[in-house]
């Protein structure tokens, strides 16, 4: 119910009519539910349903009105690939092109392989059962879903529609699919099903006296992280993905499309593709075996009703250069990106990450942060042209500190740090999520340059805290340049920005630097040690530290939109006035003078206060800005703004 209300709010901020029931109202929509245990429900009366087959016949017919060529059955062989995609060819013969759009679903997976693409894309059965007709069943039910258990329905020409989630799905061999296969189905999968049936009925006693007519079982597509893949690969110009769609492409069809033909038009869409851009996942990703190992758990994880938690089905797979050091510091660990990051440090619970913030706050912590990706930018002028692609603009070299990389639409590409090693030889420094994509962006951007990711080569720690200039002088770093130098026999490149000290080595000189920060700093500064990455986030979002991709619109800025949305979107800090208030979500609505004027973009609570990072398109009114919880309108306190 709690995120019921909250997509409530959400659409309220758009407009839309999402109308959170009582039981008894939930009733009168859908008098075939069972009143036991139910306790409300989401009402949303623009839905629609859609016939995927007339769908499909429908934008066949104005794409032909239109100047297209369609070709049916034309299963394709090979892609042909030099600079850029060439040609496609089928049994009938070669099409000459320079772009490919990869839609092929399941088999999206296998078209990517024709160009040595590795989609992380999971094939896997998805059934429904339709029931043979029941007596007074009302021929106006909504659909209607039970994501927590893991089905949804609909009416069906006087029969009932049920489908399953399931857990531990059946995957699907798709090079093993017969040539022909296009729109076959799988046999019966009882097995799957009988699991749900008692909870089915215990929701629908109805279901408990029908017959089962007809078991559907065919395929369906699936990702890591429960969004489609969208967009150009940055190995293969001209070879596009719209594909992984979990069982969502109907819905997502005419937004997706729409984007994706803008970008192939005009080279970029007019909304924030990142979270499904096709380069977002880790080459491991790609890999047989983590399909494989993946894929069973996909096709429930996704459908819950509690926010997805994406399982990650084998730990271990990229360690830190000091991970055994953390290891015996009682590190508590969580995978990003595939690296094991120690979260917090000591016992389980909220104690150890409010000890971990309070130290930052009042003396200094040491950071594993090896996990963050690095990027080498090298050759003859590198320095001035990162100066021109950063925020900085200038034509001289650019600075060590952060750098925001920005297009020429006035959205911004990447947020990172940089690390002079050299005239002309600059370590860019980017949290592991964005890594594919600023890389992409530098390449693109910096042709004549050496633009490489060395993630692996360089290992990577912060001293951060109101005491972490005293930590750092403690560490007596014997400077050979300006950023350069030894800690001990160590040697370290260190870069200050907003007070804290980055401070790189290669990977080889990892343990030892480690142990020699903890030592000579610990000895310096009171309470020193080592702090995980949950309290070094929420620090961030309490001093209104924006990320890319969460907090900043990565792709244009937000006056082209129109003057619906008015001027600049900004990036704005905010905390409650009460701090035992209800904790906002990403992506709950801000209101101001009676309007929505943006959404929540990260939240931390940091010591007496929740703070709050949001994006913000509308005007404010200091004296009336309050976030919209589901449950209730909080008042916030207005901190400071970026453009």
């Amino acid at each position: 119910m709690g995120r019921i209300r909250r997509i409530a709010a959400h659409g309220r901020s758009a407009n839309l009519e999402l109308d959170v029931l009582s039981p008894k109202e939930v009733l009168e929509y859908l008098p075939i539910v069972s009143p036991q245990g139910l306790i409300g429900g989401l009402w949303n009366p623009d839905s629609y349903r859609v016939d995927p087959t007339g769908y499909t016949e429908a934008m066949i017919r104005i794409a032909k009105s239109r100047g297209a060529k369609v070709l049916l059955n034309k299963r394709v062989t090979s892609i042909a690939v030099g600079d850029r995609v060439r040609s496609v060819t089928t049994p009938d013969g070669t099409i000459t092109c320079e772009t490919v759009i990869n839609c092929a679903g399941i088999w999206a997976r296998e078209i990517a392989k024709m160009v040595q693409l590795d989609l992380p894309i999971v094939a896997n059965e998805h059934f429904f059962v339709v029931t043979k007709a029941i007596a007074d069943l009302p021929n106006d039910l909504p659909s209607f879903r039970s994501g927590d258990d893991l089905f949804y329905g609909r009416e069906e020409v006087g029969s009932l529609l049920l489908g399953v989630f399931d857990e531990n799905a059946r995957q699907i061999d798709v090079a093993g699919l017969a040539p022909d296969f296009s729109f076959g189905l799988f046999p019966d999968a009882w097995d799957q099903l009988n699991p749900y049936v008692e909870k089915i009925i215990e929701k629908l006693p109805i279901f408990g006296t029908a017959e089962i007519k007809n078991f559907i079982n065919g395929p369906e597509s699936f990702t890591p992280d429960h969004r489609y893949l969208l967009g150009e690969s940055r190995a293969v110009p001209g070879f596009y993905t719209l594909a992984g769609m979990n069982s969502g492409g109907i819905g997502a069809s005419l937004g997706a499309g729409r984007q994706l033909a803008e970008l192939i038009i005009n080279g970029s869409p007019t909304e924030d593709l990142s979270s499904v851009d096709v380069n977002r996942f880790q080459a491991f990703e790609g890999s047989e075996e983590w399909v494989r190992l993946s894929g069973p758990d996909l096709t429930s994880s996704g459908y819950y009703f509690t926010n997805p938690v994406v399982a990650y089905p084998a730990r271990n797979v990229r360690l830190s250069p000091v991970h055994q050091l953390l290891d015996a510091q009682e590190a508590s660990f969580e995978p990003i990106c595939g690296w094991e990051v120690a979260a917090y440090f000591g016992s389980s619970g909220p104690e150890p990450v409010r000890s971990e913030c309070q130290k930052l706050d009042c003396a200094a912590g040491l950071s594993d942060q090896s996990y963050y990706g690095k990027i080498r930018v090298v050759g003859y002028g590198a320095g001035k042209t990162l100066g021109l692609l950063a925020s900085q603009q200038t034509s001289e070299a650019i600075a060590a500190g952060r750098a925001v990389f920005a297009n020429e639409r006035g959205g911004i590409e990447g947020i990172a740090t940089i690390i002079p090693l050299g005239i002309d030889d600059n370590l860019i420094v980017v949290e592991p999520e964005a890594t594919a994509h600023l890389l992409g962006f530098l390449k693109s951007k910096a042709p004549d340059l050496r633009v490489a990711e060395e993630t692996s080569a360089w290992a990577l720690f912060v001293v951060a805290g109101q005491a972490a200039a005293e930590a750092v002088k403690a560490l007596h770093i014997a400077l050979t340049t300006s950023a350069q130098g030894f800690v001990g026999y160590v040697p370290v490149t260190v870069v200050e920005h907003a007070a804290d000290f980055s401070m790189l080595t290669p990977t080889e000189y990892a343990v030892g630097l480690y142990k020699s920060i903890l030592a000579r700093a610990g000895a310096a500064v009171a309470e020193f040690g080592p702090v995980g990455s949950t309290a070094m986030e929420r620090r961030r979002v309490a001093h209104g530290v924006a990320r890319w991709g969460r907090d900043v619109n990565p792709y244009r800025a937000a006056d082209i939109l129109g003057t619906e949305r008015g001027a600049l979107e900004r990036v704005i800090s905010f905390s409650t006035v009460d701090a035992s208030a209800e904790t906002p979500q990403v992506y709950a609505p801000i209101w101001s003078g009676g309007m929505c004027v943006g959404h929540v973009t990260s939240v931390a609570p940091y010591n007496d206060r929740i703070a709050i990072i949001g994006r913000v398109f509308g005007s404010l009114s200091e004296d009336e800005i309050v976030v919209d919880t589901g449950n209730d309108l909080i008042p916030l306190t207005l901190h400071y703004s970026r453009t």
